[in-house]
């Protein structure tokens, strides 16, 4: 599944893509998240849905016309989402409540391995889980706009951002920085493949 800026939803199915239209009538997907158990979460400019064969289903009624930049799904089947204004907000029993704290400066979020979601900016790294947000590391030095986007199986998270990536391991940031172009290379993003390979996307 591929999220576009201004086209929508994409499948590609091997080798052929389908578009998938618009959720909530927005061509602005900004994030697309695929659950273990094949459910697709798909984040845009009017809200977030699940979609499927039969089209999009708005998560919450609150959240349509909303921009949502990411949604998430704990353990516990909590949906967290990252929404317009750097909000954090989710949706627990049905019902959605903000939980916006100072400090907490949100650029990316994602379901940890051992429970909760990992949220990630320049205010450093957190952990939410229930209705606890714990600061768990400092924001990567010299990187602008970090976001922590991977984590591995021995709880490393891997973070990007303008001028480098980051290793946060516990409380420990190590920091390597790419000084070029003149402005420091952009990382957008970074995934491990099952091999453990690294994947940067600039």
């Amino acid at each position: 599944f591929v999220g576009s800026n201004g086209r929508g939803l994409y499948r590609i199915v091997r080798g052929q893509v389908e578009a998938l239209g618009n959720p909530g009538g927005s061509p602005f997907v900004n994030y697309v998240t695929a659950l273990p158990d094949g459910r697709i979460l798909v984040s845009s400019n009017a809200g977030a849905f699940w979609w499927s064969e039969a089209g999009y289903a708005p998560l919450h009624p609150a959240l349509q016309r909303r921009q949502v930049a990411w949604a998430a799904l704990d353990a516990d089947g909590s949906l967290w989402m990252r929404t317009v204004g750097d909000r954090i907000e989710r949706i627990v029993d049905g019902q959605l409540e903000e939980r916006t704290q100072p400090g907490l400066i949100p650029r990316w979020g994602f379901a940890a391995r051992e429970g909760g979601i990992w949220i990630s900016g320049a205010g450093g790294v957190y952990r939410a889980r229930g209705a606890r947000i714990d600061a768990v590391a400092t924001a990567a030095s010299g990187i602008r706009e970090p976001a922590c986007t991977a984590e591995d199986e021995r709880g490393v998270l891997w973070c990007v951002g303008h001028g480098g990536l980051a290793r946060v391991e516990g409380a420990t940031v190590q920091t390597l920085r790419f000084q070029e172009p003149p402005d420091g290379l952009a990382i957008l993003t970074l995934q491990r493949d099952r091999d453990g390979h690294l994947w940067l996307a600039t």
